[in-house]
């Protein structure tokens, strides 16, 4: 049913489509439900998650909820949008996988010393290339190369990156259209970026409007990442603070150690390795898996998704935990040793729970806020996690 639609709906459809498209919470739905007049809730042909308790109070009826029916459409609705985000992560992949792809038709656009100072800002703005920035162990010199890319059909040809120096500010600037059609895509379009091993990045920004962004390996001070149309990876030994974005891609991000993080998809799976101090990691429309790996300081980890399942990997032990776990349709599951649980309304519509553990001597303490509101939400120990995510792949990778 289309958002919106009204036409052919009954009250109580209408209710829970609204729950569907997040627009009314389950606790809001469950009060609408209850003043509705019995003649319009009453239940359907097709076998509705409500039913009628029989109780009246001054002449008002009252609604009694079949909560695991309810709590069953809401799964259905949490899968079938993961359904859809994986095929467009599918398609999308093709593209991914040729950032790394051959160097044919590579063409050199700066070579230079790097800063006396070692120290790199980036100010990069693409319309149609992706960006691929690594460091190059053998190098002495920044350099920067293009590789040009390749549609099948009519598409505007597209513009030659320009590389400068503007003072200690290396500055990449891509000017044309930023919309194409992916399916027609052949060859994606990357600008090149090698460092030497002594050049860290200090900050700045990147933006790809309609490719990928890879950075691999790099120390980073302060960096902005995002792509609207593409896959942003971040892999880096150490990180200040960064925000990595997509509005319809994946985004993943492995740092060893950071201060603060901000990992965000609008339509796109999110995952998130390291020893972080400060994370945001959310999607609109998307699975979240998170690890908080080799933490030795006390970190605050707020984890969210509007459709999709999140996946917490806690830390072990001695690290303490303090935990606020909430789905709104899809259950929660919990399985860290040592933990005690206190379940809220455990298999019910709206599950939430609380997880704490102690911390040991000196040892850091996770505090986390889970939340999902169609999706099942899952806690578990390290021991029950590999180094990959759910697809198979490294995060980060």
């Amino acid at each position: 049913m289309a958002q919106g639609q009204t036409g052919s709906e009954t009250p109580v459809e209408r209710i829970l489509r609204m729950v569907a498209e997040g627009r009314v919470t389950p606790e809001q739905a469950s009060e609408l439900l209850k003043a509705l007049p019995r003649d319009e809730a009453a239940p359907g042909p097709e076998g509705p998650a409500w039913r009628w308790n029989g109780r009246t109070a001054g002449g008002a009826n009252f609604v009694g909820i079949d909560l695991a029916e309810l709590g069953r459409l809401g799964r259905q609705v949490a899968t079938r949008v993961e359904r859809e985000l994986d095929g467009l992560e599918r398609t999308a992949m093709r593209a991914w996988q040729d950032i790394d792809g051959d160097d044919d038709g590579v063409e050199p656009l700066l070579q230079s010393d790097a800063p006396a100072s070692g120290r790199v800002e980036l100010d990069v703005e693409m319309a149609t290339a992706g960006l691929r920035l690594r460091i190059d162990p053998e190098a002495t010199q920044v350099r920067v190369a293009y590789r040009t890319g390749e549609w099948r059909g009519l598409h505007p040809d597209p513009q030659v990156p320009k590389a400068t120096w503007q003072g200690q500010t290396l500055r990449i600037e891509q000017c044309g259209p930023r919309r194409m059609i992916l399916g027609s895509l052949l060859r994606m379009e990357r600008v090149d970026v090698w460092l030497p091993p002594t050049v860290g990045v200090v900050g700045g920004t990147v933006r790809c409007h309609n490719a990928a962004v890879r950075i691999d390996g790099i120390a980073l001070d302060r960096l902005e990442a995002s792509s609207a149309n593409g896959r942003v990876a971040v892999r880096a030994p150490r990180a200040g603070e960064l925000r990595v974005e997509s509005l319809n891609g994946r985004v993943d991000l492995d740092v060893t150690t950071a201060s603060a993080v901000q990992a965000m998809a609008r339509n796109g799976k999110v995952t998130v390795r390291g020893a972080i101090a400060r994370l945001e990691a959310q999607t609109g429309n998307g699975r979240v898996q998170v690890w908080p790996v080799g933490l030795t300081q006390d970190a605050i980890w707020r984890v969210s998704s509007g459709n999709g399942a999140l996946d917490v990997v806690a830390p072990a032990a001695p690290v303490g935990i303090t935990a606020r776990l909430r789905s709104g349709m899809g259950g929660i599951d919990v399985d860290v040793p040592d933990a005690a649980v206190r379940w809220q309304g455990r298999g019910r519509l709206g599950a939430s729970a609380e997880v704490e553990r102690s911390r040991g001597a000196g040892a850091a303490q996770l505090t986390l806020d889970a939340q999902t509101g169609n999706g099942r939400l899952r806690l578990r120990g390290e021991a029950d996690a590999a180094g990959t995510d759910d697809d198979g792949e490294q995060a980060g990778a």
